[in-house]
């Protein structure tokens, strides 16, 4: 059997857009990561908003596979949006603490209060069903 008609009925056809989007994502994010300087504060914001986004939706890839695995009798679409939710979560704590390097404002208050931002969100996103 061929593998190309067997991943191409496994995966539904939204997914063939949001992994086009990573890709491009991903190439304006190397992009920005090296051909821009940061040395401005709308640049550092710029390229830590694309590189969110653009790790969002690669997260939320593999947590959609995983739900998919597990539940078998939403709507594909239904279950995209819930693995997105903990993509999100994944990418705000990358994106938080390289946000928080690159303005020096590593600390253990600043870590703690990021903690807890992360931990009310995982709760949020745990409780909605």
């Amino acid at each position: 059997m061929n593998t190309f008609y067997h991943y191409h009925k496994l995966m539904p056809a939204f997914l063939y857009t949001v992994i086009v989007l990573c890709v491009a994502l991903f190439g304006l994010s190397v992009f920005y990561l090296f051909r821009i300087p940061p040395n401005d504060l709308y640049k550092i914001i710029g390229f830590l908003f694309i590189l969110f986004v653009f790790l969002a939706h690669l997260f939320s890839i593999p947590f959609y596979f995983i739900s998919s695995k597990r539940i078998k009798f939403l709507d594909v679409k239904h279950i995209y949006r819930r693995s997105f939710r903990w993509g999100v979560l994944a990418s705000l704590l990358v994106v938080g603490l390289l946000g928080l390097k690159a303005f020096d404002l590593i600390n253990p208050i600043n870590l703690g209060l990021f903690a807890i931002f992360l931990l009310a969100l995982f709760i949020k996103f745990k409780g909605k069903r």
